[in-house]
Order: structure tokens, then C-alpha cells, then sequence
């Protein structure tokens, strides 16, 4: 079995981790707080928010940028991990523009109603989605690139 590098095994780790957890929340996370009722929905989307925005742009950096530094290892197989930075960087764009916008409203917002909260959540998921397909195409292009297929 080939020896991969340690810059491209932490590429396709913190891709797989990044890939699995926006996964997660698509799938499970978020539709299980929509199904509670209008206040108990509001305020554990906003718990989840306030953790998140603690924690996941550390996350997506440092995917991106493990992305670029295995790119300066991968020989002709760089470009495999510079897509992937790319799928990364659209995702980054789609988070910026149509996510973290929704996210200041949700967590400034007070006394909404129920149809408001739930065409805001549904326009997020939109976002959410296309951020999840980013981040599973570059876990996936990052993993070839590291793999010998």
C-alpha cells in the first residue's frame, strides 16, 4: 500500500470530518428541531447557531488550507485537491452569502411567527444543501487525489 503523505491524509480527514458533520445536520440535525413546536424549534436553532458559528469556520478553513498545502505535495495530482479547494471555496461563498445572513436574522429575531420561521429555515436549507453537495465533491476529490485509484 502507498504511503500518503501527512498533509494529504489531514486533507481528506478534516474533508471527510467537514462532509460528515454538514451531512449530519442536513439529515438529521435540522429536521429534527423543525418537527418541535415554533419556540422550542426557535430557540434550539439558535443554540445550535451560537455552537456552530463557534466552531465550524475553524473547521472549513482548515479543510480548505489542508487542501492547498496537499496540492504542493500531490505532484500530478494537485489538481485533484485544487478542485477540491474550489468546491470549498463555493461552499465558503454559498455560507457567507446565504447562510450567515439567515443565521444573524434567526439569532437577533425575536416574537416570529411561525410562517416567517418556517420560510427562513426552509431558504437555509436550500443553502445548506448546496453547501453539503460542496463539501461531499471535495471530500470526494481530495480522497482520489490521496488514494491511488
Amino acid at each position: 500500500m502507498p504511503e500518503i503523505p501527512v498533509a494529504q491524509l489531514i486533507a481528506v480527514f478534516l474533508a471527510g470530518l467537514l462532509a460528515g458533520n454538514e451531512t449530519g445536520t442536513l439529515v438529521a440535525v435540522h429536521p429534527a428541531l423543525s418537527s418541535l413546536e415554533l419556540e422550542p424549534s426557535v430557540h434550539a436553532e439558535r443554540a445550535v447557531t451560537r455552537a456552530y458559528g463557534r466552531t465550524m469556520p475553524f473547521l472549513m478553513i482548515a479543510t480548505l488550507l489542508a487542501g492547498v498545502l496537499a496540492a504542493t505535495q500531490a505532484g500530478e495530482r494537485a489538481w485533484l485537491y485544487g478542485a477540491g479547494a474550489i468546491a470549498l471555496l463555493a461552499m465558503l461563498a454559498t455560507t457567507f452569502s446565504g447562510n450567515m445572513p439567515i443565521n444573524r436574522r434567526v439569532l437577533a429575531g425575536s416574537g416570529i411567527s411561525r410562517q416567517d420561521w418556517t420560510a427562513l429555515r426552509r431558504r437555509w436549507w436550500r443553502f445548506h444543501a448546496l453547501r453539503v453537495a460542496l463539501d461531499l465533491i471535495a471530500f470526494a476529490l481530495y480522497l482520489i487525489a490521496a488514494v491511488d485509484i
